[in-house]
């Protein structure tokens, strides 16, 4: 096992500087994934030998079988990010050429943060009316309470409110830094009272999502300010900490609102390590490692449905999910790198296909002079996003957002027309086409005094 993890770093970390290198990499998925599966690999070796947590021995013991067959599946995974990032390395000026035009853009959604307070002032309300108030306040389940199971009134209506319920959290996170910073204060509020009570939610169902609108308020906030303020840095760190408290939290047993005191200070009763911070953060590295110690193989309408596009309500990948699927144990499902690797070459060729060709796509040039940079920019934020959740979530999970994302570049691609070419230099534009270039100091306006 250590000469396959050396030997795997000696390769990945000079291919990771090359591509983070190769036409400012660091704006496309394909290299931000690179970096990130280095990272789990990094992790993963110290959770085998028992440096990361020497308190909590490892599943495997003395075993090398499985501890391998994880940094194979990682090295090939590494190879997938590397592939995809080549395809689409044509074009590298995502960032640069996207900041302003990205600010600018969102100081000028400041006029609508009242309907954006408006809309959050009805969906907030509207979620909790649709749910099982009881499962809200208590449960014992991790994550029950944004489960589809526990809707007081099912239907495609409370399905569709509970499916959007992150995104329309993480909306009003960066809403609220916009109305902060373009000083609607009115709006700000209501906007602050809707996100308190999201965050609530998500903290008290152990949720990931709490933390990361934290970090999506600081980030657009200091972009919008263009400097980082002590209290924003204060905030951040606080998110870092919520992170933690929330992945501890889970082995408490108690979810809910009444235990949100409860999740928010288990690090304080359990002890802040780092170490558990860090395997906490790249837990997706462990979790695709153990799922190689469950026995058995989930059913082929399940690997099927696992790549639908379609909703659950539609082709009823529900119902297949609660007899096919294989999980880690009752609360913690199977990552998504892990199920691809077991329902067998077929679906790895399959997987890996759509990935790289959707990635290749939105990275294109085809793609990037009809769009523009900003929505490819911010496809590739949600497909690195959806990768990362993959190394702890299903496969569907993760395939079905960055399938829709990648078809709405799509359509969008056909529809809007071509962007002029921008001129390499402005003396040649007030020039006719038909002055020659030996003319251009008799076009200059002459200096000093004129009759």
């Amino acid at each position: 096992m250590h000469l396959t993890f050396v030997f795997l770093l000696l390769i990945q970390l000079p291919l990771v500087a090359w591509r983070l290198t190769a036409g400012q990499g660091i704006a496309r998925t394909g290299a931000q994934m690179m970096g990130f599966t280095v990272g789990c690999e990094i992790v993963f070796w110290l959770y085998a030998t028992g440096v990361l947590i020497p308190d909590g021995p490892c599943s495997y013991g003395a075993e090398t079988e499985i501890p391998v067959r994880a940094l194979l599946t990682f090295s090939a995974m590494f190879g997938v990010f590397c592939l995809a990032d080549m395809a689409s390395s044509h074009q590298g000026r995502v960032l640069s050429r996207s900041h302003d035009q990205f600010i600018g853009l969102l100081l000028n959604a400041g006029r609508y943060m009242p309907l954006v307070a408006a809309v959050g002032l009805i969906y907030v309300p509207t979620y909790v009316a649709t749910r099982d108030l009881g499962v809200m306040w208590h449960n014992n389940q991790y994550l029950l309470m944004s489960s589809p199971d526990t809707l007081k009134y099912p239907g495609p209506f409370s399905a569709v409110l509970n499916s959007v319920r992150e995104l329309a959290y993480f909306a009003l996170c960066i809403s609220l830094a916009i109305a902060l910073v373009v000083r609607r204060h009115g709006a700000a509020a209501v906007i602050f009272f809707c996100v308190l009570a999201l965050f609530v939610i998500s903290v008290s169902g152990a949720s990931r999502s709490g933390p990361v609108g934290i970090f999506l308020f600081c980030i657009t906030y200091s972009l919008l300010n263009k400097r980082i303020r002590p209290a924003i840095v204060g905030l951040f760190l606080f998110g870092i900490y919520v992170l933690q408290a929330v992945l501890i939290g889970r082995g408490n047993g108690e979810f809910g609102v009444a235990h949100f005191w409860a999740i928010l200070v288990a690090p304080f009763s359990d002890g802040l390590d780092p170490t558990v911070l860090i395997a906490n953060v790249f837990q997706g590295a462990l979790s695709t490692a153990d799922g190689f110690l469950v026995a058995g193989e989930a059913s082929n309408n399940y690997r099927w449905l696992s790549i639908s596009p379609f909703p659950s309500f539609i082709d009823g990948f529900e119902d297949i999910r609660r007899s096919g699927e294989l999980r880690l144990h009752r609360f913690c499902p199977m990552s998504a790198a892990t199920e691809v690797v077991r329902f067998g070459p077929t679906f790895w060729i399959l997987v890996t296909a759509q990935y790289v060709g959707m990635v290749a796509f939105i990275n294109s040039r085809h793609a990037t002079n009809r769009v523009g940079m900003l929505w490819i920019l911010s496809a590739n934020i949600i497909f690195t996003t959806f990768t990362i959740v993959g190394f702890a979530y299903p496969l569907r999970n993760v395939l079905r957002p960055m399938t829709y994302t990648f078809l709405f570049i799509l359509i969008y691609s056909f529809f809007a027309a071509p962007r002029p070419k921008r001129q390499n230099r402005a003396g040649r534009r007030s020039l006719p086409p038909n002055v020659p270039m030996q003319s251009r100091r008799a076009t200059r306006p002459m200096r000093g005094r004129h009759d």
